[in-house]
């Protein structure tokens, strides 16, 4: 994955916009191995884990199934509710395969908050917490909801911005069927932490705000009505437009060549994909994600409707790049709490 991290095309031009990435932390994770000569899930345990004695965190994916007393990840189909299996992405696990418990995040909220120190001994050295809280970046101008903020700056692995005249320093988090925020409040010793069990709410953010206007003497906003309207018109947005696709389907006419579509289609960072026909149907199956397939269904010459057969992944249009009559390219899409960029296949 690092090696052809290089070969991806930048959103944007260098220096032009700030935008994230977890690839980076994945990196991070490797040169740490490099220089300690210790994987970073041992360096993690050995260094931060064990001292601030965080026994109920995890630092890799796989081993969540066999914890107990553990939370299930869900996630909405529309306004249905899915139960999901423990996401697998040690791939990519500095950036998000750590699990923990609302305990074990306070003794590290407690450490941050204590210039590095737990019970009177120092963990992790002030320095090093003042690096990753220093500003690196531009994000841009701060938008609140409500009260004062003016800007919003990156750190190391920190959102820095005002906030009615106070710093604060939070970061959010989300996996298949799980979403988390983690904020400080350095000058009230304020630390929050907000775990959900679904990757489709706003309760972690709503109540992040609901504590730190609460915390600061500020007038009650009601964060959970507005999030939650908000989440309503995405919803009955999302609904109508899956329902205009679905009616484009339902449209199909009776003689479409589907076999022009089929073929090994591939992208120089990714892969390969196939697409086959089955049954009078388009069936999808990916080179580096062979327990995962998706069924394709027409809607319109160049555009067929994807459904995913890991309901994470979404239900998304695809479409197709048809030149002299011939299937040559496609564009690839996933739900947009994974990724929001589109990738191109090239038929070979």
């Amino acid at each position: 994955m690092i090696q052809k991290f290089g070969q991806l095309t930048p959103t944007y031009d260098f220096r032009t916009k700030w935008g994230y990435t977890n690839a980076g932390f994945a990196i991070a994770a490797e040169c740490m191995k490099k220089i300690t000569g210790e994987t970073w899930e041992s360096n993690l345990q050995k260094r931060i884990l064990n001292p601030l004695q965080m026994n109920r965190t995890i630092p890799l994916s796989a081993d969540l199934p066999k914890q107990s007393n553990i939370a299930t990840p869900y996630t909405l189909v529309f306004d249905t509710i899915k139960k999901l299996p423990f996401p697998v992405i040690d791939n990519l696990a500095a950036a998000a395969s750590m699990g923990s418990s609302v305990q074990d995040m306070s003794n590290w909220l407690i450490c941050l908050l204590d210039s590095g120190k737990f019970r009177n001994k120092t963990v992790i050295p002030y320095p090093a917490i003042k690096t990753t809280q220093t500003p690196k970046s531009i994000i841009g101008n701060a938008r609140r909801i409500f009260n004062t903020s003016n800007f919003l700056l990156y750190g190391l692995g920190w959102e820095l911005q005002d906030y009615d005249g106070k710093q604060i320093v939070h970061h959010n988090g989300g996996v298949n069927g799980f979403v988390t925020s983690v904020t400080l409040l350095p000058s009230e010793k304020l630390g929050i932490v907000v775990l959900t069990n679904t990757d489709q709410n706003y309760f972690y953010e709503a109540l992040r705000w609901e504590i730190l206007d609460a915390c600061l003497g500020l007038s009650f906003r009601n964060y959970s009505a507005f999030y939650n309207g908000y989440y309503k018109r995405a919803l009955s947005r999302d609904i109508s437009e899956y329902k205009t696709w679905k009616d484009s389907v339902a449209n199909k006419p009776a003689n479409v060549d589907l076999k022009k579509y089929t073929g090994r289609y591939s992208h120089p960072v990714y892969g390969c994909l196939n697409i086959s026909e089955t049954e009078g149907k388009l069936r999808v199956s990916f080179e580096h994600h062979s327990k995962k397939t998706a069924t394709l269904e027409y809607m319109s010459p160049t555009r067929f409707l994807c459904s995913y057969s890991d309901i994470t992944y979404g239900i998304k249009p695809w479409d197709f790049k048809i030149e002299d009559k011939k299937v040559n390219a496609l564009t690839l899409r996933v739900a947009d709490f994974l990724e929001y960029t589109t990738y191109d296949f090239v038929k070979q």
